[in-house]
């Protein structure tokens, strides 16, 4: 429908070329998807500042709009107690509840995960996120979702005590190992 909106996210902005034919021709896509998805009424969310202001100097204005880190504020709010207390009876968390949620990937360092799991076996560990129903976990007190819907995931963080994200990043480019 021409009236809706679709939430497209960015990770980067432009990414710097060697060849001019390649920056021009970045800075084409850029401008036709920015005219296509005003007139389709579609935003272009950036999670990142730097690549929301390279994507808003190269689309028409009214094409890019930046969202917080990509976070739907309207789904993703804290609950009352009762509701957090609702969302804990039907998932069966009746222990201290981790969080943890990413993809499966070497950077995520779910092995820092495993390791918490095996030394405190009176905390409850639930993973979710792309492909980590692969990850081989046995312990009793690890549950792995897998991917979840995003309503349910957004349930997951209104009931679990903390969030845990062992993520080890940086960036090459500045001398950073991931």
């Amino acid at each position: 429908p021409p009236h809706q909106r679709r939430v497209v996210p960015g990770r980067v902005g432009s990414v710097h070329r060697q060849a001019s034919f390649a920056s021009a021709a970045q800075r084409l896509a850029f401008r036709l998807g920015g005219r296509l998805a005003r007139r389709r009424n579609v935003v272009i969310a950036s999670l990142k500042e730097r690549g929301g202001d390279q994507v808003g100097a190269l689309v028409p204005r009214r094409a890019v709009e930046k969202i917080p880190n990509g976070v739907d504020l309207e789904r993703f709010t804290p609950a009352s107690s009762q509701t957090r207390s609702e969302l804990r009876s039907e998932r069966d968390w009746h222990l201290p509840t981790v969080l943890v949620v990413g993809r499966n990937a070497a950077k995520k360092r779910f092995d820092l995960v495993f390791a918490a799991a095996q030394l405190l076996p009176a905390v409850q560990f639930v993973v979710c996120g792309l492909d980590t129903e692969k990850l081989p976990w046995s312990e009793p007190n690890v549950t792995i979702l897998g991917s979840v819907e995003q309503s349910m995931l957004a349930d997951n963080y209104r009931g679990a005590d903390l969030l845990l994200l062992p993520y080890r990043g940086g960036s090459r480019r500045r001398g950073v190992s991931e």
